[in-house]
């Protein structure tokens, strides 16, 4: 094989016309070491190559916690805080308002109250704004009453009881605006009972509409918000007082940009109080007209509640009350057959208390009260996000606010929750899935699993013995060639030793 090749070779190197015949020309003369050498180094150079694409092709590429909000700084003058990218607002209306006295608070101020309205209604970033909205409250209320300045045309968030609301058209009520603003809408929340009261008037220049999201319909129809609790996000005005036949009503003045339906807290003592039934999740919905839109939804009276009921639980906090209701997990089913089980009768599996170990697949996002879809169970924070388990099928999951932490994709985790229903989502490659959705009380870092070092030192020993296998088949027959020619230089009287 040697003799063959080092002609070759030769042909190669004589002729000039290969390149590859001159590296094989300088194999052919170069010593049985060197040769030996250069063939462990390019052994070790695949090997290298081959472990590098390893690495690389197992990288995942940590994703950070998408921040649903901006940082906040402080501003000295107003003493509460300042989101970067808030949307500006003329300052000169600003100081116009005034609500020092009594006869200042019944001032409707019709100028600074047209332009506002204009803002929120042609303006898509201050109708759209719903970062870091300052609450008002019970709690917030003393101090706005008694110095409103560092309130006026802050962006702020609330939510009650619907005393009242109706359409009017500004240009007859208000007076002439330019350009003229149109139909709006007029109402008063009460946001809590007491002495006094906290109540809200606020006008908007939008149509405050509702649908049904717990409806089991795949699109359920618009309605006009008539009554009912409701919330609500603008920019605060000043303290006003609006006469009515009544008398006097203390009231906070608002534009509002939006008015959504909300709705009154209930408690929420066990999973009995979890209205299951309003669920609808066949796996055969897909097979169905809109089947697709309502295997989607989350039901989210429903499913907060389980975020409620589950928030007792949670994290270590919960560990007690776990421990006291005896609230053992059964093991996620990572074979087949009992994971398409799950998936193929969730209405069985509904509530269900699960665990198991896997990796956090999306890097969780926190929901605030301005982005939370509305429920009764009080639920104003969350924390949404998707897992992988250690059998490769991914989970979407939703945690109490508690959960939140440095979490980064493919962490490894132990999970523990409860099943809430199946969901459809549209993937990536343009198909649509069916996931388990849950409602977790656990989600905690767990070291990874120790790896199998026998398998890596195996496969080291077999390349040192191939190495040295070559490197004697080499020498060896090297050494049996020279032998054979010295052998037969002698017998033809031609060797010189």
């Amino acid at each position: 094989m040697f003799e063959q090749l080092k002609r070759t070779s030769r042909g190669g190197a004589a002729s000039g016309t290969s390149g590859r015949g001159g590296v094989l020309a300088f194999l052919r003369v170069a010593s049985p070491r060197l040769r030996v050498a250069l063939l462990c180094g390019g052994l070790v150079l695949v090997i290298a190559i081959m472990l590098w694409l390893k690495t690389f092709a197992g990288k995942g590429g940590d994703t950070k916690r998408l921040p649903v909000q901006p940082a906040l700084t402080v501003s000295p003058q107003a003493g509460l805080p300042v989101v970067s990218g808030t949307p500006v607002l003329d300052p000169k209306y600003r100081d116009m308002i005034r609500d020092a006295t009594p006869d200042d608070r019944r001032w409707f101020q019709d100028q600074i109250i047209a332009y506002l309205l204009l803002e929120a209604k042609n303006t898509p970033a201050v109708h759209a704004w719903n970062r870091n909205l300052l609450p008002i409250s019970s709690g917030s209320a003393p101090e706005i009453r008694k110095d409103s300045k560092p309130w006026r045309y802050k962006y702020v968030r609330f939510r009650g009881k619907l005393e009242y609301i109706r359409d009017e058209n500004h240009e007859e009520v208000y007076g002439e605006s330019d350009p003229p603003i149109g139909e709006i809408y007029r109402g008063r929340v009460l946001v809590a009972p007491g002495e006094p009261p906290v109540r809200i008037l606020f006008l908007t220049p939008t149509v405050p509409l509702w649908r049904d999201t717990d409806s089991q319909e795949a699109r359920p129809p618009f309605k006009i918000i008539e009554d009912g609790w409701v919330r609500g996000r603008g920019i605060f005005v000043k303290n006003f007082i609006e006469r009515t036949p009544g008398g006097e009503v203390e009231t906070f003045l608002v534009i509002a940009t939006r008015i959504e339906r909300d709705y009154e807290t209930v408690p929420v003592r066990s999973l009995a109080d979890i209205p299951f039934n309003i669920i609808h999740d066949d796996p055969a919905l897909p097979t169905q007209r809109d089947g697709r839109a309502i295997l989607a939804k989350e039901y989210p009276r429903a499913l907060f509640r389980l975020v409620r009921y589950a928030e007792d639980r949670a994290g270590k906090q919960g560990e007690a009350v776990r421990k006291r209701e005896g609230l053992v997990p059964a093991a996620w089913p990572h074979d087949p057959k009992a994971y398409e089980a799950l998936m193929g009768r969730p209405k069985q599996s509904r509530g269900k208390y699960l665990g198991g170990l896997g990796a956090i697949a999306m890097a969780p996002l926190e929901y605030g009260p301005a982005t939370i879809p509305a429920n009764d169970a009080g639920v104003e924070e969350c924390l949404n996000g998707w897992l992988v388990t250690d059998s490769n099928q991914l989970v979407q999951f939703v945690a109490p606010i508690s959960l939140a932490g440095d979490w980064h994709k493919l962490d490894r985790i132990r999970f523990e929750g409860f099943f809430y229903k199946i969901k459809l989502y549209p993937s990536r490659a343009g198909f649509d899935r069916v996931v388990p959705l849950m409602v977790l009380t656990v989600l905690e870092k767990v070291p990874p699993p120790s790896l199998n070092r026998s398998m890596e030192l195996w496969i080291a020993l077999g390349f040192i013995l191939g190495i040295g296998l070559l490197f004697f088949i080499i020498v060896r027959e090297d050494k049996t060639k020279e032998s054979y020619r010295r052998v037969w230089r002698k017998r033809l009287g031609t060797d010189e030793s």
